[in-house]
């Protein structure tokens, strides 16, 4: 399997730019049950001096670590509906004011590497946990990361990659955002529907703008009341189970109370087991809800 990247250089408005490695099947078989691929692979000068790793742990309350760096460094995302780091990670030359700013753009399933090899720095990132098959001719790519490099101080590096995700990556903001949101979902087997709906007014009469329809209203959702919004997901087909009118009908009860409608559904979560559909019909189907 041959190995290729394309690189976007977008310096000109957020001083970074953007990342992506991907892999071609070159042979007439197919090659089964990938389970992890490189998406980084970065040599750095191996006289920089004291490194300093600036991450943010998001397994409990996001906070901030400064990792020292020694021989080596390793910094994870986690596991399915079990995070650890998010995927901004900025690595500061201590005493140089230089950073250098990377952005995996990716929830989970991937690793940060920092490694002293005899003449050289080795930063890699790592994509894990997967389940994938490349037939014959066809590609598969990694995830996108963004990197940035500055001088300054941390504050300078963050608001980089600020920049970068605002300009480049978030879709831009909605007329009247932000909204106040009222969210709600339910794993419950009975009764779904009417807990949902007695919830309608008691949101509009807060002055309420979104009325937010969270996880687990698809077809082999969890119905045991435990919580796993993540049972069923990627099917996103309405659950007639828990919503007997649909829920089309819960957008117009949404509506006529004066409130807009939301509904959530997460195409970055990939799971093996999801039968995600890997083209844009679902979305359409959303769209005529």
């Amino acid at each position: 399997m041959s190995k290729g990247a394309s690189v976007s250089w977008q310096y000109a408005d957020t001083r970074a730019f953007r990342w992506q490695q991907s892999y071609l099947n070159t042979g007439t078989d197919p090659i089964r049950e990938i389970t992890s691929v490189s998406a980084l692979d970065l040599d750095l000068k191996p006289d920089l001096g004291q490194l300093l790793v600036h991450c943010v742990r998001r397994d409990g309350d996001y906070s901030r670590e400064a990792q020292p760096f020694r021989s080596h460094l390793q910094i994870q995302g986690g596991r399915w509906n079990a995070p650890v780091f998010t995927g901004l990670i900025v690595v500061e030359v201590v005493g140089r004011s230089e950073f250098l700013i990377i952005g995996v753009q990716q929830e989970r399933g991937w690793a940060f590497s920092l490694d002293q090899l005899d003449d050289r720095l080795r930063l890699s990132v790592i994509l894990h946990e997967m389940e994938k098959n490349v037939a014959p001719k066809s590609s598969l790519a990694a995830c996108p990361i963004f990197i940035g490099a500055c001088g300054g101080d941390l504050d300078t590096a963050v608001n980089l990659a600020l920049d970068h995700l605002r300009t480049r990556i978030l879709p831009p903001a909605l007329n009247g955002a932000p909204w106040v949101s009222y969210n709600i979902w339910s794993t419950d087997a009975q009764d779904v529907e009417k807990n949902i709906l007695d919830e309608i007014p008691f949101a509009a009469a807060m002055g309420v703008d979104l009325f937010y329809l969270d996880a687990s209203w698809y077809r082999g959702s969890s119905t045991r009341g435990n919580g796993d919004w993540g049972k069923g997901i990627g099917s996103y087909t309405e659950d007639r189970s828990k919503f007997p009118r649909g829920l089309r009908y819960l957008s117009d009860q949404v509506h006529a109370a004066g409130m807009k409608f939301g509904l959530w559904v997460g195409p970055n979560i990939d799971r093996c087991d999801s039968g995600f559909p890997r083209n844009t019909s679902v979305m359409a189907r959303i769209g005529r809800w």
